[in-house]
């Protein structure tokens, strides 16, 4: 499991319901919705760094200064 390495990243496991990502902005309002059944572990990984969250190395990485947290971007 990736999630833990990335950065803003909070992963709810909901029994019954499909794994979705649920992009949030301040106000904590979803913004975009992506439905991760189209997606394999790489393909999920890509789609990530395509949003710009920054994925770790390891967990006792530091988060760089300039990565994080994720903004949302309009044009999505």
């Amino acid at each position: 499991m990736d999630v833990p390495f990335y950065v803003d990243v909070t992963f709810k496991s909901i029994p019954g319901r499909n794994p979705d990502l649920q992009l949030l902005n301040e106000a904590g309002d979803v913004v975009q919705l992506v439905d991760l059944t189209k997606f394999d572990r790489d393909g999920a990984n890509t789609l990530m760094t395509e949003l710009g969250f920054y994925k770790k190395q390891s967990s006792k990485e530091e988060t760089p200064e300039n990565m994080g947290p994720y903004k949302h971007h309009e044009e999505l």
